[in-house]
């Protein structure tokens, strides 16, 4: 298996790990060990909030074994994909779930293979499923504001950043 390549970093394992879920420090550690993550998403809140125990948790993370991505576009991505693909993976099961299994032997005996199957008979039947789901995704990735300015520290503008920034009165 190759290595992930994210922002000219090296990753031998594809699991990423986010803070926000544990309660405590121990809990994070724990479960960074025994996942065997390399990489670390953390939202700027719950570093900066104020509290002994939330500043704990950049001291719990080693950081010789662990890539922390603390405010940046990469985090960025990684939280909205996290986010959305679930909004993509739902219509496309369904639009799948529905093609009659003798399709698919159909095109295997006219001498298809895998790959072609997937390219001529799969894809074309599950097209209103991969429109549903860019349209379920892109309205409300287009709005979102709340996780650029949580998981990229604000400095990432994106057009749900803009529209909050007209509709509260400040600039950009």
């Amino acid at each position: 298996m190759k290595d992930l390549i994210i922002g000219g970093k090296k990753f031998k394992s594809r699991f990423f790990l986010g803070t926000g879920k544990f309660a405590s420090s121990e809990l994070l550690r724990a479960a960074i060990d025994a996942s065997g993550t390399e990489l670390v998403t953390t939202a700027l809140t719950r570093i900066h909030e104020g509290d002994a125990e939330d500043d704990d948790i950049l001291r719990a993370i080693d950081r010789r074994k662990v890539e922390v991505m603390l405010n940046t576009s990469g985090a960025v991505v990684l939280g909205m994909g996290y986010n959305y693909l679930p909004f993509m993976i739902l219509p496309l099961y369904t639009v799948m779930e529905k093609i009659d299994v003798s399709v698919l032997e159909a095109a295997q005996d006219l001498g298809c293979n895998s790959a072609n199957t997937l390219m001529r008979v799969v894809l074309p039947l599950s097209l209103p499923g991969v429109m549903s789901g860019i349209t379920m995704v892109f309205v409300p990735a287009i709005s979102t504001f709340i996780i650029s300015r949580m998981l990229g520290g604000g400095g990432n503008l994106l057009i749900g950043d803009l529209i909050e920034m007209q509709f509260l009165g400040n600039s950009y």
